[in-house]
C-alpha cells in the first residue's frame, strides 16, 4: 500500500512540474485573396498612371507591378496584459497570400514610390487581432496608411463625397493625413484615395501638390 502510494504521489508530483502536454499544432492554408479584398486597390499589372505637379504642369508617369507572394502566421501571441489571455493551445500555422503593388515614378530625381499590401487575413480566426488585416496597408515616401478593404467601416478615416482634381470630379476619396511626428525635411503631408482610381493627390510639406492627370 506504501508503495503504490510513494507511485501516485511521485506521478503527481512529474504533472505538477512539467503540466499536461500541448497538443500538436495544426496547419492550414487560407487560400487565395478574396476578389473584394483585391479590388480595393485598382492598379493592374503594367498599368501606367500620371501625377501632375501643380505649379510647373510636369506630368511624372508611374509604372505599376502587381504580384502575390505567401508568406505564413501564427496565433502564438504570447502573453497579453490587456487582453488577458496567454499563448494558445494548440498553435495554428496558416499560409495566406500578400498581394503586393509597388508603383514606381518614371522620372529623373523623384522618389515618391507608391507600394500597398494587402494580407489576406482578414477572415482568418486563427489571428490575434483580426480586426488589423481588414485593411490594405499603403507606404508612400516616409508615410503609412491603412486603407479599408471594400465593405468594410470607414468611420475612422474622413472621406470626402467630391472631389476636384484638374477638372475631374472624383467620389469618396479617403483623406489620409501623415501621422509620422519625427519627420524631417520635404515629407508626404496628406494623401487622397479612391477606390476607383488609386491616389487622387499629395500634399507635400514644403506646399507642392501633385495631381492624377487624367489623359484626354
Amino acid at each position: 500500500m506504501k508503495r503504490i502510494l510513494f507511485l501516485l504521489t511521485a506521478f503527481v508530483a512529474v504533472i505538477g512540474f512539467t503540466g499536461c502536454p500541448n497538443k500538436e499544432p495544426e496547419y492550414i492554408d487560407l487560400g487565395t485573396i478574396p476578389e473584394q479584398y483585391l479590388a480595393t486597390v485598382p492598379y493592374e499589372d503594367g498599368q501606367t498612371f500620371y501625377l501632375q505637379h501643380e505649379s510647373d504642369r510636369v506630368v511624372i508617369p508611374f509604372k505599376v507591378m502587381r504580384y502575390r507572394v505567401k508568406a505564413q502566421g501564427n496565433n502564438a501571441w504570447g502573453f497579453d496584459e490587456h487582453l488577458e489571455k496567454s499563448k494558445p493551445s494548440p498553435t495554428v500555422y496558416f499560409d495566406y497570400e500578400i498581394d503586393i503593388t509597388t508603383c514606381k515614378p518614371d522620372y529623373p530625381l523623384f522618389d515618391i514610390d507608391i507600394r500597398f499590401s494587402n494580407g489576406y487575413m482578414a477572415d482568418s480566426v486563427y489571428y490575434d487581432y483580426p480586426a488589423r488585416h481588414k485593411y490594405a496597408q499603403l507606404s508612400c515616401h516616409q508615410m503609412y496608411a491603412s486603407i479599408p478593404f471594400i465593405g468594410e467601416p470607414t468611420d475612422l478615416f474622413k472621406v470626402h463625397e467630391t472631389f476636384e482634381v484638374n477638372g475631374h470630379v472624383y467620389h469618396d476619396v479617403f483623406e489620409f493625413p501623415n501621422e509620422n511626428q519625427d519627420l524631417q525635411g520635404i515629407y508626404i503631408e496628406r494623401l487622397y484615395y479612391n477606390y476607383e482610381k488609386g491616389v487622387i493627390a499629395i500634399d507635400m510639406s514644403n506646399g507642392e501638390k501633385y495631381l492624377r492627370y487624367e489623359e484626354e
